[in-house]
């Protein structure tokens, strides 16, 4: 049975810098080098947009699914937030083995997309559970951010893939079972959540961006469509961005 660990990181950039989304591919990549395990894609994470609420852009983070991990990919994740977060920035890094994650940690990050939370409140959840959270510089305040998104990815009800084996190289318009064939991508719907067929043509629109449901990868489509599913070249349907 494979092991399977979360790694979520928020608040690492600045208005000048390259994203959370960037960072956290660059981390992927790192652990896939080093043989620390099989990351199995990162979701984005949308929490709360409050004004009391400090963030850089549109406050989400990002959630590293990684399978059949090494222990040492604590030590490695904590060494590259160091190395690699933006100074000015309020970075946090939290890690947790899917297996510990507990239903507090669950509300926890529900509360974050609708309610202003506190550090105090995290580190409160992180000891009980025995988390590794830690805040890296800054104020520490993506600790929360951090700590909530592992509770959402583990949901298997949210976020958005910015990153899954084959998204980013289908570049035009292409029939379901290709999709299905050639990415991680599990399920194509529609607005309406009805499973497409085969035939269907999805049109790009730049890269897929599927979504975590029901805990697989899912391409949630709507716009144009085919008139005649059976000879889909009549229209096509368009990936939808739902956060």
């Amino acid at each position: 049975m494979k092991k399977v660990i979360f790694i979520c990181i928020d608040d690492t950039d600045t208005e000048n810098s390259m994203g959370t989304g960037r960072l956290a591919r660059d981390m992927a990549k790192e652990i896939e080098e080093k043989g620390l395990g099989e990351v199995h894609g990162i979701t984005r994470h949308q929490l709360l947009l409050h004004e009391d609420v400090p963030y850089t852009s549109n406050n989400g983070n990002a959630c590293l699914e990684v399978w059949n991990f090494k222990n040492e990919i604590y030590e490695i994740a904590n060494e590259f937030m160091k190395t690699h977060f933006v100074l000015g920035s309020d970075p946090g890094l939290c890690i947790c083995p899917k297996e510990k994650v507990s239903q507090e940690m669950i509300q926890f990050g529900k509360a974050a997309q609708h309610k202003v939370l506190l550090k105090e409140e995290a580190y409160q959840i992180a000891n009980q559970n025995d988390i590794f959270l830690k805040e890296l510089g800054g104020t520490g305040q993506g600790i929360i951010g951090a700590l909530a998104g592992i509770g959402l990815r583990a949901t298997g009800n949210d976020g958005r893939f910015i990153e899954l084996p084959g998204i980013r190289d289908i570049l035009e318009k292409t029939p379901v079972r290709e999709i299905i064939k050639n990415t991680a991508i599990e399920a194509v719907i529609d607005l309406q959540g009805r499973k497409l067929p085969n035939e269907a043509v999805i049109d790009p629109a730049g890269w897929l961006r599927p979504y975590l449901k029901n805990g697989v990868a899912t391409l949630i489509v709507g716009g144009p469509v085919a008139r005649n599913l059976k000879d889909s070249s009549g229209g096509f349907y368009v990936p939808v961005r739902l956060g």
